[in-house]
């Protein structure tokens, strides 16, 4: 052991290091990045492991003959692998070992692991992968923040005049301010909205009054601006994703809303919590045109950041995560999921993690039923709040590369009724004999956590083997049978709706709270948004496994095994895009394109275009993909972005987030350029309804060895959501786009957008379709 450590010795301290290193670098280059070896560690092994004596530094013959070797044997094992052709960057995919995921290894002991399933590794290039990860893994500190700490080290005369400027008080709640973010913390950052009237971000002017139950209380809004927010709430927010008892909430609400209570002793500072969380939810998800009403100008990012900031100080008092209750636990996962970005889930890398331990101390991982003391209410909410949980966990995973947290095998809990919440009796006897039809809502939700119980389940596969053509048909078996629990979801919500009439005003203030609550949960506009978001879940897992596919060149196999591999990436984009422009849809718009983006299928869709840029379908997905990076509006980076009323809905992404869009920009720029189209401009209608799908659902023929072969396109199970649905043209975006407009120089496009009826620039230039 004694001589090995002096080995290392001599390697360390002596010219030996660079020489051996040189020579490592120059006989394995190509071998060493390919599986995952480090020249230094390698120089390492062929001393340490050497049956020799010490190396002497002049004499390089040993070494020379045990490289060499080492050389062989990885030519050999190169040899194994397969060297299909890529028309991007091929040379790149032999940085991809096997079906291990990736490793990027940084400077200062850093490191970002993704798994195949990552969406940047559809593209199997390595330097650009390595390029997204290590601008992603940088540390971007706020000077403002040194800048005050500073100021707390000043002279002692320094800090005498300070203390004459501002109150003791606001220093030390900014320095516990500054603590908080430089040390971490269980809550997201606030986007950085910036201010009209300066160049502050909003999100960094901070309170420093210290909250107590009755200063919660006295800080609510009024009694019109909270019924607003709290509806706003459960229309939006609670009808996807519920984590209590709509009916028994409204009715504990009123009591605060109303100031019936008459002391902090009447006060339930955990309810309270959960009431600030809704507020700030509904204010983050109403409508600019609500809120200029009930709050006058004030910029509806504004109003957000500072409700909260509110419904931060509110979970702090109640001591979460240390003492725990259901109700705080709903409001600590509201508060953190209003503002999840699809392209940076790790922003607050804890929220899952502490989530699902506080969910654990608090029993919820644990069928309800068999504890007896609990109400038939406190059985559905924790079961909501259980598999709600689960499928962020898989949400985020899906986003970052990296398999979920909660291993729903060693979890008993049940699923929740789908029954409509004014139906969920108090007496589980009188729950038995209830009626037994379904809500709208109870049937999109329900659907929702059972695809991310199917996703967890694709994940496991993607993450705990060799990816093989076994896997291939696992995961089309899941992938199908996903399929077909959503379709029957779609028929029974079809089957409702034409039960359903034309909503009422939900303005009307003789209107019974449990019957606009019961109509919130079960409208024609719900249901058309819920079918049309169970058809994305019906088709994202073809996007989700062609990372691991390519990697393994079984492509091919998947689209012979299942033609609609690639056509459910078109038709996901199509209808996402579809939901983004429809202003009907916009109470849902914070999730969908808030937390979810296309990553997936528009990097799919680019490699097939790559691969097959004269298929029938190109033309239309081309359009497709310009479509989608337009509507990601000025602001390129920030993803895609609904409007409402001709302002775009703005997302900011940090920076890690954005580094997302410019990777995918990159790549779109040489799928277009080796096309021989100019990136720089988008070339597609106004209105996703625009583009000619044609031939998606019917016959299409492709050439093989110069044989036309017969591939039928059929969707015999209804899975494709029609987009007719979102509604009339009213309801859709319109940019009222036209030739001035452009894009920041400073970023990758500085282009025109051009209409169905435009100029086409591949014809000008000699290209065709």
């Amino acid at each position: 052991m004694q001589g090995d450590v002096d080995r290392v010795a001599v390697i360390e301290s002596s010219a030996a290091l660079e020489i051996m290193f040189k020579i490592v670098d120059q006989l394995l280059k190509g071998h060493v990045y390919r599986f995952g070896l480090n020249p230094f560690m390698l120089c390492i092994w062929l001393t340490v492991l050497s049956d020799e004596t010490p190396i002497v530094i002049a004499d390089y013959t040993a070494l020379q003959g045990r490289v060499n070797r080492l050389d062989d044997m990885l030519t050999d094992l190169g040899q194994e692998t397969s060297t299909g052709s890529d028309a991007i960057n091929q040379n790149d995919v032999h940085g991809l070992s096997n079906n291990l995921g990736h490793l990027y290894i940084g400077p200062q002991s850093k490191s970002r692991y993704v798994s195949p399933d990552f969406f940047a590794m559809i593209s199997q290039e390595i330097t650009e992968i390595n390029h997204l990860l290590q601008q992603q893994q940088q540390y971007m500190i706020d000077p403002t923040l040194f800048a005050k700490d500073e100021e707390r080290d000043l002279t002692p005369q320094s800090r005498l005049a300070r203390q004459d400027s501002m109150s003791t008080d606001t220093s030390d709640a900014q320095h516990k301010n500054i603590k908080r973010q430089l040390l971490g913390d269980i809550f997201l950052q606030q986007p950085e909205w910036m201010s009209s009237d300066d160049n502050t971000p909003k999100s960094r002017r901070t309170t420093t009054r210290i909250p107590s139950p009755g200063f919660i209380l006295d800080d609510l809004p009024s009694k019109e601006q909270c019924e607003a927010l709290i509806w706003a709430y459960m229309e939006g927010y609670h009808t996807v994703s519920p984590f209590f008892h709509g009916p028994s909430f409204l009715q504990q609400a009123r009591k605060y809303i109303e100031r019936n209570t008459a002391s902090d002793a009447d006060i339930d500072i955990h309810f309270i919590t959960l009431l600030m969380a809704v507020l700030f939810a509904g204010c983050a998800i109403s409508s600019r045109r609500r809120l200029s009403e009930l709050f006058g100008f004030q910029a509806r990012e504004d109003l957000s950041s500072r409700f909260y900031q509110k419904a931060v100080r509110a979970i702090r008092l109640t001591n979460f995560p240390q003492t725990p209750s259901v109700h705080t636990l709903a409001a600590f996962i509201i508060v953190d999921t209003i503002w999840l970005r699809e392209e940076q889930p790790l922003a607050c890398c804890s929220f899952v993690g502490l989530a699902a331990r506080v969910a654990q101390m608090l029993g919820i991982h644990k069928d309800p039923s068999c504890f007896p003391d609990l109400s038939p209410i406190d059985v559905q909410v924790r079961r909501q709040l259980w598999w709600n949980l689960v499928a962020i966990d898989a949400q985020v995973a899906l986003a970052a590369g990296l398999p979920p947290i909660i291993d729903c095998t060693n979890c008993d809990v049940q699923m929740f009724n789908e029954i409509p919440e004014d139906e969920m009796s108090l007496d589980a006897q009188n729950l038995e004999t209830t009626s037994r039809r379904k809500s709208v809502m109870g049937l999109l939700v329900a659907g929702k956590v059972e695809f991310y119980r199917k996703a967890s389940e694709i994940l496991h596969v993607i993450h705990s083997s060799h990816f093989s053509r076994e896997d291939v048909d696992s995961i089309l078996e899941i992938t199908h049978q996903n399929a077909a629990d959503l379709a029957s979801r779609q028929n029974q919500i079809s089957e409702i709706e034409a039960t359903l009439s034309s909503p009422i005003s939900m303005s009307g203030s003789g209107i019974d709270d449990t019957d606009r609550l019961r109509e919130s949960q079960s409208n024609p506009v719900l249901a058309r948004f819920a079918k049309a978001v169970l058809s994305l879940y019906t088709v994202k897992p073809y996007a989700i496994i062609q990372g691991p596919v390519r990697r393994q060149n079984l492509d091919s196999y998947l689209l012979e095994k299942d033609s609609l591999a690639i056509e459910g990436c078109r038709r996901y984009l199509h209808t996402f895009l579809s939901i983004t422009q429809s202003h009907a849809f916009q109470p849902w718009h914070w999730c969908w394109p808030g937390q979810h983006q296309p990553l997936h299928s528009i990097m799919t869709l680019l490699l097939d275009l790559s691969q097959n840029p004269s298929s029938p379908t190109a033309k239309s997905t081309r359009q497709l993909i310009d479509m989608a990076i337009f509507m990601c509006g000025p602001q390129e980076n920030h993803g895609i972005q609904s409007s409402e009323d001709w302002q775009v809905d703005g997302r900011p992404l940090g920076v890690s987030g954005s580094k997302a869009w410019e990777f995918i920009r990159r790549v779109r720029e040489r799928v277009w350029i080796a096309r021989g189209l100019d990136p720089g401009i988008l070339n597609c209608p106004e209105r996703v309804e625009d583009i000619d799908m044609e031939g998606m659902g019917e016959s299409q023929t492709e050439v093989q060895g110069g044989v036309e072969v017969d591939m039928g396109m059929e969707d015999p199970n209804g899975l494709f959501w029609n987009p007719g649905d979102v509604g009339g043209g009213e309801d859709l975006f319109n940019i009222g786009i036209n030739g001035d407009f452009s894009f920041d120089p400073s970023l990758f496009f500085t282009g025109e957008v051009g209409g169905q009826g435009g100029s086409d620039w591949t014809q000008e230039q000699g290209f065709g379709e």
